[in-house]
């Protein structure tokens, strides 16, 4: 919402960007809860919905293949996020808003390593993170 209502307002491209950032920050770090978040893979779908639609559009369907065939939502979001940026130019999105969202993946990424190293499929292994728990008796 942030992003879509500065860009209703009018604003300069910065400070749209600097609403999504802001945005994301807040959704990473929440202030009731100690300053621990989620992944902000969702708010980050969401400054792309607005920002480059189509891209996002596109991104989404691919997304949508890992997550239907490996149930792994954190290596999913990893494939899509990572093509975005080409989409975002293969469209005629700006050079701005390619280094904006390489500025998010490069922060997300570090924030969202250990879980990414988890997700990570494993050839051979049995991955906890695609696996079904045990059921309960």
């Amino acid at each position: 919402m942030a992003v879509l209502i500065a860009k209703a307002l009018g604003v300069a491209e910065p400070w749209v960007l600097a609403a999504g950032f802001g945005a994301l920050l807040g959704h990473n770090f929440l202030v009731f809860v100690g300053f621990k978040g989620g992944s902000g893979s969702a708010t980050i779908i969401g400054i792309f919905l607005v920002l480059s639609p189509m891209a996002m559009g596109i991104v989404l369907v691919i997304i949508a293949i890992p997550i239907l065939t490996t149930r792994n939502f954190a290596f999913a979001v990893f494939i899509g996020l990572v093509l975005l940026p080409l989409f975002i130019w293969l469209l005629g999105g700006s050079l701005m808003l390619v280094l904006y969202f390489l500025v998010i993946d490069a922060f997300m990424l570090g924030r969202n390593l250990p879980v990414l190293k988890r997700a990570w499929p494993k050839i051979g292994k049995k991955n906890v993170a695609t696996s079904r728990r045990p059921k309960r008796q």
